[in-house]
Parts: C-alpha cells; sequence; structure tokens
C-alpha cells in the first residue's frame, strides 16, 4: 500500500466521522465538508490503486 491509498483511506475515515458529528449536532455544512472529505478521500485511493497498477505494469514491459 502507497501513501497516497492510506492519505485517502484516512480522509474517508476522517469524512466519515466529521458526517457523523454533522448529524449529531444538526450541522449542515459540517456534513456537507464530511461527505466532500470522504469523496477526494475515495478519489484518492483510486488514484493510488490505478499509479500501483500502471507502475507494476510499466516494471513488467520494460524491467526498470
Amino acid at each position: 500500500m502507497n501513501a497516497v491509498i492510506a492519505r485517502g483511506q484516512w480522509n474517508q475515515l476522517r469524512g466519515g466521522f466529521r458526517v457523523g458529528m454533522g448529524r449529531l449536532t444538526d450541522n449542515s455544512t459540517r456534513r456537507f465538508n464530511g461527505r466532500m472529505l470522504q469523496l477526494m478521500g475515495r478519489t484518492q485511493v483510486t488514484y493510488g490503486r490505478m499509479l500501483a497498477t500502471v507502475g507494476k505494469r510499466f516494471h513488467r514491459l520494460t524491467g526498470f
């Protein structure tokens, strides 16, 4: 697992916590920010997996 994937998973967890706190306090801004953080985390995880896959394929094809 690389740093991008780990950071994305952390952001998803942090966003989920913010959404929960927003529900608890009835704060729609906090819920929205939490959902945006979750979306950013999902994007980071997808991007990190894509980078890892491309790197493995490049290594397999070129040997570098």
